[in-house]
């Protein structure tokens, strides 16, 4: 009798142990299963990175300056947009665009110009960064792009493009315009020029633009204060 009751309980603690046994697997085996899942549907955290955009340009706020850099300077209004003209290099690495407007020159203050002029206004520039294989492409506007009134007087700062008929930008900015009441406004794109772009895997870049910092000194002077001033500068510049 004694040994049966042993018997019985070796048997019992035996099944107790297997129960326990199948138990701590199939619960070792459900979090193993959840932990692969959670780690197979997880991405992986997407990397921000930043290029910065440096540009080779002249830079003023005021006549004095203004003046000094350019070849030419005439007051008139715009027409019609003549062209969009695409740069770019024999290797493909650069690209950028620009739109040239029609415009009529109605007085000379600095310089000789046809009557009629064909603008040159770069619009963008096409930027690429590449980060752990992955390209990354951004067009970038120029702050010097501005889509132009043709019911409103303007005064141009200008050069000569080398080898065609067509006057650039001397700065950024590069031009006057005159309002209703004969307030001059200086006039060059104000909005935030970064770009940012994002890869299919989620991985950012933002691409910088280089602060344009303009001290303006003209806004808000009248017509004929402006128009002195610049006349008085080219005198100066004449002198010196």
């Amino acid at each position: 009798m004694i040994t049966r009751l042993k018997n019985k309980k070796v048997v019992l603690s035996v099944g107790i142990l297997c129960a326990a046994a199948l138990l701590l697997f199939y619960f070792m085996s459900e979090n193993t299963s959840e932990n692969t899942a959670a780690n197979a549907v997880q991405p992986n955290t997407p990397r921000h990175n930043y290029t910065e955009i440096t540009a080779d340009r002249a830079t003023f706020g005021d006549l004095k300056g203004l003046v000094g850099i350019s070849d030419f300077v005439v007051t008139g209004h715009y027409e019609n947009q003549i062209q969009t003209i695409k740069n770019t290099n024999g290797s493909g690495t650069y690209y950028s665009e620009a739109d040239t407007y029609r415009f009529v020159v109605e007085d000379h203050l600095l310089g000789s110009t046809p009557a009629e002029i064909e603008v040159y206004m770069p619009h963008f520039s096409r930027k690429t960064a590449t980060v752990n294989g992955i390209k990354f492409q951004a067009d970038i506007e120029e702050p010097h792009y501005l889509k132009p009134d043709q019911h409103k007087l303007y005064i141009l700062f200008l050069k000569g493009v080398p080898g065609m008929n067509i006057y650039s930008p001397s700065s950024a900015p590069f031009q006057i315009e005159i309002d209703a009441d004969k307030s001059a406004q200086l006039m060059y794109n104000k909005t935030d020029l970064n770009k940012t772009v994002t890869a299919n895997n989620g991985d950012i870049m933002e691409f910088v633009a280089e602060p344009l910092d303009i001290h303006d000194q003209i806004s808000g002077k009248k017509l004929n204060d402006v128009l002195k001033q610049i006349k008085t500068e080219i005198v100066s510049n004449r002198k010196g």
